[in-house]
């Protein structure tokens, strides 16, 4: 049997630090993806930069990370920024543009491309304002059509959700999906068991819940699992949840078991919170 295989489908940018003067390459989708790839995982990545310098940047970064990026699209235009702030180690979202990214739709040619891997993860909200749109429901029909093309493709399908808890969107995605993700970094002990209760009951075969320096849980429907998260001398969490999701895939999608594949990203996450930048 050959080895298990991950695409990335969601967003890029550069992420811009004005006190640090720094800028490196980041976006939860390409983030995970890097995750994947240092994890052991073939990894492809499908997005869209622009034909700017910053989109030339990322399109190197990938291929220096040897990641797939056949159908990587550059269109006409800048590419997605985001200007990060650090206050003691903890990433604060300043102000961002997506730029080239307000127009990335899936292609036929993309559903073909995607037939070759074992597993699809999509980072859903990655690369859409909910801000500017006047109406969800154009989203949500758009996410539901790509979804349901990606798993005519007989693929295994992750979702991250973020923070985002649309109830509808979440009850129409979970049969299509194996894994839903989703970050909860309130969430009180005394609340984990039902909340993952009842985002197992809309469909997903696991649930993973990361709630920051409180750790992760999951769900399998038989069982909830805790995993602390790791102390370290943090110097920059930008990134850390992408970090976790890339890394617990990349043994989750060889057989590992629930609790090693989170120890396993628990591991990595907290390293990642030791550099600058998202990796």
């Amino acid at each position: 049997m050959s080895p298990p295989k991950i695409c990335i489908v969601g967003d890029n940018c550069v992420d811009l630090y004005p006190v640090q003067t720094k800028k490196f390459v980041g976006g939860n989708g390409v983030n995970t993806a890097v995750a994947v790839q240092r994890n052991g995982i073939h990894c492809g990545y499908l997005g869209i930069v622009g034909n700017d310098e910053d989109g030339k940047l990322i399109i190197e970064t990938l291929q220096k990370e040897k990641i797939d990026c056949q159908r990587l699209r550059q269109s006409e235009g800048k590419t997605a920024w985001t200007i990060v702030h650090l206050e003691d180690g903890e990433r604060i979202f300043f102000e961002d543009s997506l730029e080239v990214q307000r127009d990335f739709e899936l292609e036929e040619k993309d559903y073909q491309y995607l037939k070759q891997y074992d597993w699809v993860h999509h980072t859903i909200f990655s690369n859409w304002n909910l801000e500017g749109k006047n109406q969800f429901q154009d989203y949500e029909k758009t996410i539901l059509e790509q979804a349901s093309s990606i798993k005519e493709s007989e693929v295994n399908l992750s979702i991250d959700f973020s923070e985002q808890n649309n109830k509808d969107l979440i009850q129409s995605l979970g049969p299509m999906s194996e894994i839903g993700i989703f970050s909860r970094p309130g969430t009180l002990d005394s609340e984990i068991p039902q909340i993952l209760q009842c985002l197992h009951e809309a469909g997903f075969a696991l649930v993973i819940m990361t709630m920051g320096e409180r750790g992760a849980a999951a769900f399998d429907g038989q069982e909830v699992f805790r995993q602390s998260a790791l102390a370290v001398e943090v110097i920059d969490t930008l990134g850390v949840g992408d970090a976790f999701i890339g890394s617990f895939l990349s043994r989750f999608v060889k057989n590992a078991s629930i609790p090693s594949a989170l120890k396993h990203a628990a591991e990595y996450s907290a390293h990642s919170c030791t550099i600058e930048g998202a990796f």
